[in-house]
């Protein structure tokens, strides 16, 4: 907001799942850019006429000005993050990029997480309609910090949790709401 004026959050949670993480771990600088989340994001039911444009608005004024930022500087910007190239592919010239190990998440509580919320826990962002996490009452705000008396300490570790289980497990999800704990039932659905 230093030249456009738009408010800007900065996520501090590392999201090891967004689309730029795959560039980030060859080495190479990746940035999201993002006017925020629905129930309905990445789903069937995401649809234009639930697109943000304001949002949209808001992200090209600040890209363009980031654009000619670095189209100006007399040198370029130095890629700070840890390179993660560990060879050559066999006859190419590209090099070899870990991939991570872990299996994918098969299950879906219905909650989109706040991508901003940089305190303890995993904060609930907005949680789609007839979906476990509504079944079982969780709502926008609340802060899960506990799945199946397993500790949920930012959003990397809740979905890494979420891996371990599958469609039909039934978990105890505690959280924060208004400073107090609750503890709610939620049976996982398939993603």
């Amino acid at each position: 907001s230093f030249v456009t004026g738009v408010q800007t959050e900065l996520p501090t949670q590392d999201i090891s799942s967004s689309d730029q993480v795959a560039f980030i771990e060859a080495g190479v600088p990746g940035v999201q850019f993002f006017a925020g989340a629905s129930p309905d994001y990445h789903k069937p039911g995401d649809t234009a006429d639930k697109i943000d444009y304001k949002g949209l608005v808001k992200v090209a004024a600040i890209v363009r000005e980031g654009v000619e930022y670095l189209s100006v500087r007399p040198d370029p910007m130095e890629y700070q993050g840890e390179k993660k190239i560990t060879g050559k592919v066999a006859g190419a010239d590209k090099p070899k990029v870990t991939k991570p190990t872990t299996g994918g998440r098969r299950v879906s509580t219905g909650i989109m997480p706040d991508f901003a919320f940089s305190g303890k826990g995993m904060s609930v962002g907005a949680v789609s309609a007839d979906s476990p996490a509504a079944k079982a009452g969780i709502s926008k705000g609340d802060v899960i910090i506990a799945m199946d008396g397993k500790p949920v300490s930012d959003l990397r570790s809740y979905s890494n949790l979420l891996k371990q289980y599958a469609p039909g497990d039934q978990l105890e999800f505690r959280f924060s709401r208004g400073g107090e704990t609750q503890s709610v039932k939620l049976t996982l659905g398939s993603r």
